[in-house]
């Protein structure tokens, strides 16, 4: 069975994490999986839920430092491809080690990639066997880095069951919630809080 190494940038669940776990769940009938994080958090609970093996980094970021550890890693668990999740300098440094251990590299890119983000960062694009881009718009914004034919748009899944809800129940709740009448409009912001989002100024 094809052994994968996934990558990803925090052992927390946030929207990059929750839509890996999404993949890997679909994924593990047919490929042996492990996955490495930086740190421990939610998505490694759901991971071990899950029956998933997971490698902690030496250091809670998995810096240059960190790519002979890599190496080793790769080479030591039979890894035959190793998966870069969204555009960090963990997966990064991943796809070193992959190219220093001749492994195929797929990084599956989840956000806007500017046409002024830094030279240093986006040429390592050029290096990736393939990419994934999670939307037409996020594979749009790296095509000015590396050549179309490496890039595939894959929309993220979900599983419709988790969604199904009563409307009018659903606003009911949230304005006995909130306390306000029925003619609000009622926006949701769905997504991680935290500054860089900008979520303040909604």
């Amino acid at each position: 069975m094809t052994k994968l190494l996934f990558i990803s940038h925090t052992g927390k669940l946030d929207g990059a994490s929750i839509c890996l776990q999404l993949l890997i769940n679909y994924l593990k009938e047919d490929y042996e999986i492990e996955v490495l994080v930086p740190d421990n958090g939610g998505f490694v609970d759901e991971l071990i839920n899950m029956m998933i093996k997971t490698h902690c980094a030496p250091s809670t970021r998995i810096t240059w430092r960190t790519i002979p550890w890599l190496i080793r890693l790769i080479i030591d668990n039979g890894f035959d491809l190793v998966y870069g999740n969204n555009f960090s300098s963990g997966s990064r440094n991943a796809l070193i080690a992959a190219k220093f251990t001749r492994k195929p590299f797929v990084w599956h890119i989840r956000e806007m990639i500017s046409k002024h983000s830094r030279k240093r960062k986006t040429l390592f694009l050029k290096f990736a066997d393939e990419i994934i881009a999670d939307s037409i718009a996020c594979a749009q914004s790296i095509e000015g880095h590396v050549t179309r034919k490496k890039i595939h748009a894959v929309h993220n899944g979900i599983i419709l069951d988790d969604f199904q809800t009563e409307n009018d129940a659903a606003r009911n709740f949230v304005i006995n919630t909130l306390n306000i009448t029925q003619d609000y409009i009622i926006i949701a912001n769905m997504g991680l809080i935290c500054a860089r989002k900008g979520q303040e100024y909604v």
